[in-house]
């Protein structure tokens, strides 16, 4: 219901539809200057967040200075710093615990933040006044963030994804705002407007006062307080935002025209990709949210289940997958586009595919909208509003503040999960957009490298643009048509058999109610932990299954072998189980060093019986040749475009190459590719079965005796088909590398041509795994994390990538600092150990109110449990049970500790671990440099290089790890549940 007052609010909703398993209390508001609120109250939040979408974006940048947008959003947090006296905006947030950030996007800026609970209320305050306190736009700040602008644009220079929409911009209508450059750079953002005498300051200023009105502002604020307390707050901070009454824009007009239409695209990636686009302009869809048309047809387009694209396609090895696109990029037009990954062979019949494509879309119009079907997604949706997963607070109010400029309030929680009546004409009108006539396909391929004639500004991805040849759209015509080829051999989707139809959560006695796992079976085949966790009021569960063996760390040939067996057995199953998935059940297989990795999550009625039909096949699976060829395709382009990742997500398989114990090179995989062929696969196969150990986690709304049964049946299952268990021996996990003390070692790799920007990475051993350890490196980190930030990228600004945070690996722990960008990384290396070398005396002067914050910042992160069951779990999963650590106490022993904590135990862990004079300190570098990277960096005064060590280079991995010790792997120490271990 909206309530009506005449001051300060213009309008109050009290009605928001919610979820019956909701316990949180909401409220609407528009404040008197139109500012939209969403007040929430969440009495058990450890953690509040708060954001504010503007609704304008890089589409309302004037066409003379494109990126202004995107510059506006990194000068107000300079602003914020200023007037929160100097004391700083995300120095406060990190401090408490918490995380700030901004985005802009073609139609909207969104800036949020979460912190702790207790902090939320100096948070906000500073947080308002991004939006009350007029900007000033120094021209100091100003060239700092321009370099920061321009450096995050070229971090995506060879973002395939940013690069194929870089293409499609330019190929939009001309004039158009969805084809301008929508990031920036220092050439648009001060280069050029300067050579025309454009004022970028008075560009920024002109901009921020034409479209910063709190009319096309809206608010999302979560917190613990009460409804009316947070109403007060909002309300006394945000009413002083400047309400300049306009409207929210939007651009009716679809950059996509007739003339745009009809056009082949082929674009040249950097990566060794091949995929498939088909192209459709659509209206906006949103304001049919009710009637669900653009889900209606992304649902079937993109189904993988018999009679579809993707069954068809599959069949003849010519995709391995299929997704789909339906998009508003701005107010007022969408477009929806089939993506399809293509084989080798694939890339020969992209006509062809594109004409069965047309085909079923042909099927989809002949039949006209089939109700069982809309009816069927409105179930599942309404199950899923129902029995929803909470989120973090964080995306929780940035997802729903955008979602306020377009909904109405009293139904902004329901959007995209409650449907109104099924309307046919509505789904056919959006239908009957999907023609040969106004579609545009997009090809990505290397091969496309020699016709490609053209070159995009500012990505400088090489393209051809051409009219599609009115012959083949004749021909995609008639693939519309009853007498296509392909016709009888295209369905809509059966019934789904796999909807939910019991919710009933299992709850047990309080006295009974567990703490932590129990292990439910060990034997030396089966070893299974349960654990119901009655916190999360959802009738879900979760089952992750580990089939560990020896096998695939034999040699790079069994690896590749278990990869791709893993590969091949996903795909045999997709299509008989896709129902399941639309229906909310979920599952995963992958290859691990280990062996393969199986989870099931989802509504518990029928994933029990899900799990076990997964197991079966897999004992029955009877590897088909017919589908070797595409998965190893596959697997090996992911190989060969490792290289090709920005070098800092390169950085992990660097280090464990140099670190653990074992690691194939993905040369080394690559050359032994050569060697296999189909019958391995099978011949793998029956090796790998014939002696595995299993351990798995039973997880959520199961009981105990449900969870017992489960194993006494799958244990069944494996020893029918004479499954029996690995040796002791067989079973260990590797280990890391152990650093001897006050050594210091570095790893150099010199990058391809394609890479402009290099990196360094910087890891400081703290050594095994122990309580005392754990708490004083997490704490360290969250001492230094905003400054190491602070210095590194803002103030010496690096590169735009500047990371630190703790690394575990193999039982083993130490901090990780990573900064990308242009210099030469044994610059940027000696800066790092400058910032550390000062950083004695920072933690010296700290205050001792400082202190606290960040220890309570730690605490916060072990008691914030995640919101999402799927999230629990694999925390649960990967920190304790496949590490085999079993500490199911960690957190609680871990923040005792804590509590005992003085800056002396800091300094002390500093001095012995990361003072550069330390005789203690282990550290190992990685070095990834860019033919084209800088020896100097203007911003560092004078050019010092900071503190040198010496560094000792690897030059042979082999040689120098067989030369190392390495760490141990600890005793597992038994407690009342077999389970507590403390390190």
């Amino acid at each position: 219901m909206k309530h009506q007052h005449k001051n300060p609010l213009v309008a109050e909703y009290h009605d928001i539809i919610k979820p019956d398993s909701d316990n949180k209390n909401y409220r609407g508001l528009v404040l008197v200057n139109k500012l939209k609120v969403l007040l929430t109250s969440d009495p058990t939040a450890e953690k509040a967040a708060a954001s504010m979408s503007v609704a304008v974006g890089s589409m309302n940048d004037p066409p003379h200075v494109p990126g202004l947008a995107h510059l506006c959003e990194h000068m107000l947090f300079i602003e914020t710093t200023k007037t929160n006296g100097g004391k700083g905006y995300s120095k406060f947030i990190s401090e408490n615990g918490g995380g700030c950030n901004a985005f802009t996007t073609r139609d909207q800026t969104n800036y949020y933040f979460d912190i702790a609970a207790s902090a939320f209320n100096d948070a906000l305050t500073r947080f308002s006044k991004f939006f009350t306190t007029p900007p000033e736009f120094p021209d100091n700040a100003l060239q700092q963030e321009l370099k920061i602008v321009t450096s995050e644009h070229e971090n995506k220079l060879t973002n395939e994804a940013w690069r194929k929409m870089a293409v499609e911009a330019v190929t939009a209508k001309p004039g158009h705002p969805f084809g301008q450059f929508s990031t920036g750079n220092e050439e648009t953002l001060w280069v050029e407007p300067n050579a025309q005498g454009i004022n970028v300051l008075e560009c920024l200023r002109n901009f921020h006062s034409q479209f910063y009105s709190a009319s096309i502002m809206s608010l999302v604020v979560l917190s613990k307080e009460p409804l009316d307390y947070l109403e007060e707050l909002v309300v006394n901070l945000f009413s002083g935002v400047k309400n300049l009454n306009i409207a929210t824009p939007s651009w009716p007009n679809n950059p996509y025209g007739p003339v745009e239409c009809q056009k082949w695209i082929d674009i040249v990636p950097l990566s060794e990709v091949r995929d498939l686009y088909v192209c459709f302009p659509m209206p906006d869809s949103r304001p049919w949210f009710k009637t669900f048309p653009h889900g209606y047809l992304t649902n079937l387009l993109g189904h993988k289940g018999p009679g579809s694209v993707f069954s068809l396609l599959s069949r003849n090895e010519w995709v391995n997958n299929t997704y789909l696109n339906s998009s508003v990029p701005g107010r007022g037009f969408g477009y929806l586009t089939i993506g399809l990954t293509l084989t080798v062979e694939g890339l020969k019949h992209v006509e062809e595919i594109v004409e069965i494509v047309f085909s079923y879309i042909g099927m989809l119009q002949s039949k006209g909208p089939q109700k069982y079907f809309w009816q069927e997604l409105k179930d599942i949706l309404k199950i899923q509003f129902d029995f929803i997963d909470c989120e973090s607070g964080i995306d929780f109010v940035q997802r729903t503040s955008n979602l306020l400029h377009v909904y109405p309030m009293s139904e902004i929680l329901t959007i995209g999960y409650i449907l109104d009546n099924f309307d046919e004409g509505v789904i056919k009108k959006f239908l009957s957009s999907l023609t040969p006539e106004f579609c545009r396909i997009m090809v990505v391929a290397k091969k496309n490298d020699a016709i490609a004639t053209q070159t995009e500004k500012w990505y400088g991805v090489k393209y051809q643009v051409q009219p599609i040849n009115p012959s083949l759209i004749n021909k995609w015509k008639e693939a519309c048509t009853d007498s296509s080829k392909y016709a009888k051999q295209m369905t809509h989707p059966p019934k789904n058999l796999f909807i939910p139809t019991k919710f009933d959560l299992k709850y047990i006695p309080q006295p009974e109610m567990q703490t932590e796992p129990r292990r439910i079976s060990q034997d030396q085949l089966i070893k299974a932990w349960f654990y119901q966790d009655c916190d999360l009021t959802v009738p879900k569960a979760f089952i992750r299954f580990e089939l560990y063996s020896f096998l695939p760390m034999v040699d790079p040939f069994t690896y590749n072998c278990n990869h791709i067996l893993s590969m091949m057995f996903k795909e045999s199953i997709a299509e008989e189980l896709y129902s399941a998935i639309l229906a909310g059940l979920n599952y995963t297989i992958k290859g691990t060093m280990y062996g393969m990795e199986i989870t099931v999550d989802g509504y518990d009625e029928r994933l029990t019986v899900l799990t076990e039909t997964i197991l079966q096949r897999l004992l029955d699976f009877d590897p088909n040749s017919n589908m070797f060829k595409a998965k190893l395709e596959s697997y090996e382009n992911g190989l060969i475009n490792s290289s090709n990742l920005q070098p800092y997500t390169q950085i992990p398989y660097y280090f464990s190459l140099l670190t653990r114990e074992k690691r194939f090179t993905d040369e080394e995989l690559l050359t032994s590719l050569k060697e296999l062929t189909a019958d391995a696969i099978p011949e793998y196969h029956k090796l790998f079965m014939k002696r595995l150990n299993l351990e798995c986690l039973i997880y959520g709304n199961l009981s105990e005796n449900e969870a017992i049964h489960c194993c006494v049946k799958w244990k069944a299952k494996f020893q029918n088909f004479g499954t029996k268990p690995l040796i002791p021996s067989q079973s260990i996990r590797l280990r890391e590398v152990q650093l001897p003390a006050g050594t210091s070692w570095v790893y150099k790799k010199m990058l391809g041509n394609e890479n402009q920007r290099s990196c360094c990475a910087v890891l400081f051993q703290v050594g095994s795994r122990r309580l005392e350890d754990n708490v004083l490196l997490e704490l360290f980190d969250q001492v230094i994390y905003e400054p190491c930030f602070n210095q590194l990228r803002n103030q010496e600004q690096l590169g735009y990538i500047v990371r630190s945070s703790v690394r575990k690996s193999n039982g083993t722990q130490g901090l990780l600092i990573i900064v990308q960008g242009l210099l030469k990384p044994q610059l940027v290396h000696a800066r790092i150990e400058s910032f550390f070398n000062n950083l004695k005396g920072c933690l010296q002067a700290m205050q001792e109110d400082i202190l606290t914050r960040h220890k309570s910042a730690v605490a916060l992160r072990k008691t914030d449990l995640p919101k999402k069951l799927l999230t629990r779990a694999n925390r649960l999963w990967n920190h304790e049970i496949y590490t085999r650590e079993y500490n199911f106490t960690r957190n609680k022993d871990e923040i005792m500790f804590l509590q005992t904590l003085d800056a002396n135990h800091l300094i002390s862990f500093y001095n012995k671990y990361f003072n550069p004079a330390s005789e203690d300190r282990k550290c190992i570098s990685i070095y990834l440099e860019s033919p084209t990277s800088q020896g100097t960096n203007p911003t560092i005064r004078n050019n010092s290089l900071g503190t040198l060590i010496l560094h000792q280079e690897i030059t042979d991995v082999t040689d120098w790890k067989s030369n190392m010790t390495l760490s141990p792997l600890f005793p597992i120490l038994k407690s009342k549940n077999d389970t507590k271990t403390l390190r």
